[in-house]
């Protein structure tokens, strides 16, 4: 993990790992805490993942913040078989306003 300040009290992240653990899930938990613990992943598998994020604690002030997130994965399904996993989020936010956009 990476960490950038170019401005007074702003952090830039970048994250990226070729063989983080990914893991699957049918369906979206209402909380992290209920998604690792209490639901059990369709698939696991290790690949890409990347994170960048241009004001990490969001103390940038008036200007536009913006992060992605991609990975890509070989996984195994819990039922038998393999496959891949390709997935990207990208927000953008000003002034407590997110917008998200999303590609499987």
């Amino acid at each position: 993990m990476q960490f950038v300040g170019d401005f007074e009290g702003v952090i830039k992240q970048l994250v990226q790992s070729q063989n983080a653990n990914v893991l699957v899930y049918d369906s979206i938990a209402p909380s992290l805490e209920d998604a690792l613990c209490g639901t059990v992943p369709v698939a696991v598998g290790q690949g890409f993942y990347l994170r960048t994020d241009n004001d990490l604690l969001g103390t940038g002030g008036n200007r536009a913040n913006g992060f992605s997130e991609h990975v890509h994965a070989k996984v195994a399904f819990t039922q038998g078989g393999t496959g891949m996993v390709t997935g990207t989020l990208h927000g953008a936010g000003l002034n407590g306003s997110v917008f998200l956009s999303t590609r499987p």
